[in-house]
This record gives C-alpha cells, sequence and structure tokens, in this order.
C-alpha cells in the first residue's frame, strides 16, 4: 500500500467519525428529552390522580356529614316539638325522652329563657331540685367558667344529656358567648333551626375539641304572638 492511499483511508476513517459525533449527540438530546417529556407526563398523571382521588375523598367525607347533619336536625326537631307541647318538663322526663337520640350525637341540652328578674329565684329552684351549687356562668378571657354579669335575658344550660365523662357545663349562659349568640338570634327571628359555623367546645372529650351546635327555639303554643320560652340544643363533634 502506497503512502498517498494509506493517507487516503486514515482522513476518510477520521471524517466517518466526525461525522458519526453529531447523530450521536443529537440522538443522546433527543433521548434525555423523551425521557424528561415522559417523566413530566407521569408526573403530571399522578398529580391529577391524587387530585381526583382527593376531590372523591372529600365529597364522600361531606356527603356523610351532610347526612348526619340531616338525620340530628330531625332528632333535634322532635325534641323542640316535645318542649313545645310539653307544658313543664322535669329533668327524669329530658333524660328518659334524649337517651336514645344520642348516638352520633355528643350532648343535648335544654336552655330555658331567663330574664334579670328570675335569676334569682331560676339558680335557687335549680340548687333546691338537686343541682348544687347551681349558678348562671358564663366563661371568662381564658375560657373557664366564672358568675354572669348582669344582662337583661340569659339562656342557662339548665338540662344536659351527654356521652361524655367530663363534668358538664351545667348553667352556662350559651348567649354570652358572641359565635353562639349569634346563632341564638338568627333562630329567633327565622324560627327554625339554626347550626353555627364550626366552634370550640366546651367541658367534653379532649378528642372532642370543635363541633356545631346546633340551636332549635322553642315558641309558647296558644298565644299571640309566640313567646321564646328557650332553646334545645345539640352538639355534633367535628375534627
Amino acid at each position: 500500500m502506497t503512502a498517498k492511499r494509506f493517507r487516503l483511508r486514515v482522513l476518510s476513517f477520521i471524517n466517518g467519525q466526525l461525522s458519526a459525533w453529531p447523530i450521536a449527540v443529537l440522538a443522546l438530546m433527543v433521548g434525555a428529552a423523551l425521557t424528561i417529556m415522559l417523566a413530566l407526563a407521569d408526573n403530571e398523571l399522578y398529580q391529577r390522580q391524587l387530585r381526583q382521588r382527593f376531590d372523591m375523598l372529600a365529597a364522600e367525607r361531606f356527603s356523610r356529614l351532610q347526612e348526619r347533619l340531616d338525620r340530628q336536625v330531625t332528632r333535634l326537631d322532635t325534641l323542640c316539638r316535645f318542649f313545645i307541647f310539653s307544658h313543664q318538663v322535669e329533668q327524669s322526663e329530658f333524660d328518659g325522652f334524649v337517651a336514645p337520640l344520642l348516638i352520633g350525637t355528643q350532648a343535648y341540652a335544654w336552655n330555658p329563657k331567663v330574664t334579670l328578674a328570675e335569676r334569682a329565684a331560676f339558680e335557687q329552684q335549680a340548687r333546691e331540685e338537686g343541682s348544687a351549687g347551681y349558678a348562671i356562668r358564663e366563661m371568662d378571657e381564658n375560657g373557664a367558667l366564672k358568675t354572669a354579669t348582669v344582662r337583661n335575658e340569659y339562656f342557662p344550660v339548665r338540662f344536659i344529656q351527654t356521652l361524655s365523662k367530663v363534668p358538664t357545663p351545667s348553667g352556662f349562659d350559651i348567649a354570652s358567648e358572641p359565635v353562639r349568640h349569634v346563632a341564638l338570634e338568627r333562630a329567633r327571628l327565622l324560627k327554625r333551626i339554626v347550626a353555627t359555623p364550626r366552634i370550640s367546645l366546651l367541658a367534653l372529650d379532649p378528642s372532642d375539641t370543635y363541633g356545631i351546635l346546633l340551636v332549635a327555639p322553642v315558641f309558647s303554643i296558644g298565644q299571640s304572638p309566640s313567646e321564646l320560652r328557650g332553646y334545645v340544643t345539640a352538639v355534633i363533634s367535628v375534627m
């Protein structure tokens, strides 16, 4: 082989190798781009599936909560009618009527309307009927109960049935707390059951820190205009 032919073959080999490099680089870039695109598409699909799963679970939970609220509204309406058509309800009658309704409910309570002029006699009567140390109370700035200040009217907890083993807030004026007070006024105005937004529960188990209060106004019958006698309430825990 002559030197000239050898040089030509070497140059041809080098040129072939040089021309293959751009193709290899291009193939590498295309492969990397496809890999990135597939990874992004897979991540987007995963995120979409997560969102769909979350939406489905949220809708399912909302549906269960709505069904639960509907059942509680029906039960509270039954308790409300019991008070409306009863001249006077004793503690034992309240306990017996409410006990079967407690499934799925943290507490039921009767909160009569008490005017300032009636307060002293009301508290004394409650103590004589077995509620030792009974007094109308309200929450202080730390959330502890204290003797209620002077107001024109009160709606204290008089009867209460609960599954909780924590001492009940007997005597607590539910109208003394702003969120509950708004619900009471709406129920009085609309003459129907009203629910509070999610609130901090008082004197229930530590696992039931937050919940919803359903409020049903009890009006007198046979009078025009009808007079508000008080409220029956139901406490529903919400995580």
